[in-house]
């Protein structure tokens, strides 16, 4: 499963508390409902964790080469497991933070699965 580095203490991000039907690692990615989620813990199937929906100054896999820049829209690609700036068959999900270079295998952004993002 895809791995990002998060920064923010629990008090920083807004999460929801679910069950996933699969286990996961603490900072896995995964999709339910069409939200883009982060893992905050090592779950069991169908166990419920906690799971950030919102949560800043992340560090995921970003599709290479690809550049990107502060304020670009990204989104998830869930096949690749990478962040991408295409829209077709991927989940919006984040804005980046700091510019990532076409080379760069990650890229920093936030994670905002608000409506208006």
């Amino acid at each position: 499963m895809a791995k990002v580095t998060t920064r923010p203490s629990i008090n920083d991000v807004d999460y929801l508390k679910i069950a996933h039907t699969a286990a996961v690692a603490i900072d896995d990615i995964i999709v339910i409902n069409g939200r883009v989620l982060v893992s905050l813990g090592d779950y069991a199937a169908n166990e419920a964790g906690l799971y950030a929906y919102g949560a800043d100054n992340i560090t995921g896999p970003k599709e290479a080469p690809l550049v990107i820049n502060p304020g670009d829209t990204l989104y998830w690609d869930a096949t690749n497991a990478v962040l991408t700036k295409t829209a077709t068959a991927n989940t919006k999900c984040a804005i980046c933070k700091e510019a990532s270079a076409s080379a760069d295998t990650t890229v920093v952004f936030d994670l905002c699965n608000e409506i208006n993002l």
